[in-house]
């Protein structure tokens, strides 16, 4: 479990600098504040990235919906069918770094298509039950 660092109070002065604590005791474990904030930059990093992908798949999709696989209808989920009752194709595109995107297509001609989900390959597999 990770461990969560200490707050420490500040108060301001008349210029805004930030001034001593007001308590002694309120101090701050720096190895810890290191991690987490190396750990947030990570993922902030891996958002950005995953961001792309997804802008990247919607521009595949408009330009073919039909880009991804085909998923059989014996592999969809139960779970997919009580959220979407009228849920007759889902297909899947794989996103770069193992992500996955699930979405269905609707109308003729595939005039809309549905995003689901993104996922990871794990949550994935995990989801579809491979």
């Amino acid at each position: 479990m990770e461990a969560v660092p200490e707050i420490v109070a500040w108060h301001a002065d008349d210029q805004g600098r930030r001034s001593r604590p007001r308590s002694s005791s309120l101090r701050i474990d720096r190895r810890h504040t290191r991690f987490s904030r190396a750990r947030h930059v990570q993922r902030i990093r891996e958002d950005k990235q995953l961001f792309a992908q997804l802008q990247k798949a919607i521009g595949t999709l408009k330009e073919d919906v039909f880009a991804g696989i085909q998923i059989p209808r014996d592999r969809i989920p139960a779970e997919y069918h009580r959220k979407f009752p009228n849920l007759e194709s889902l297909w899947k595109l794989n996103l770069t770094r193992n992500w996955r995107l699930v979405y269905s297509v609707a109308g003729e001609g595939g005039a809309v298509v549905l995003v689901i989900e993104w996922l990871s390959h794990t949550e994935y597999e995990r989801r579809f039950t491979y």
